[in-house]
């Protein structure tokens, strides 16, 4: 594997975006992404955690392929996947923060 600490916050965030996801919806919040609405619809937590892994297995797949070709874009993409992951994170965090303060 040519981006094992890129891949480890990789798999960090998007468990982080699993957990949180699942806490806004608890607390009322929705999906913004129709594809994961429709999956947890569907599925439930069982599905969105496995459409998010493979999600994030795929995203490895590709940084791979593209650092097998060039090094240097492989890690940047690598990094890129991972800076994306966590908007959704951070954006949870905010929606809860201002829940809990009422606003």
């Amino acid at each position: 594997m040519l981006y094992e600490n890129a891949y480890v916050w990789l798999i960090f965030v998007s468990c982080m975006d699993i957990m949180m996801t699942w806490v806004v919806l608890w607390h009322g919040g929705r999906e913004v992404n129709a594809l994961a609405a429709s999956i947890i619809r569907h599925f439930g937590l069982p599905g969105m955690v496995i459409y998010k892994l493979l999600l994030v297995v795929g995203v490895i797949g590709i940084c791979e392929g593209i650092g097998r070709r060039n090094v240097q874009l492989g890690r940047r993409f690598a990094k890129g996947a991972v800076v994306l992951s966590t908007v959704p994170v951070v954006v949870a965090f905010v929606l809860l923060g201002a829940k809990r303060v009422g606003l």
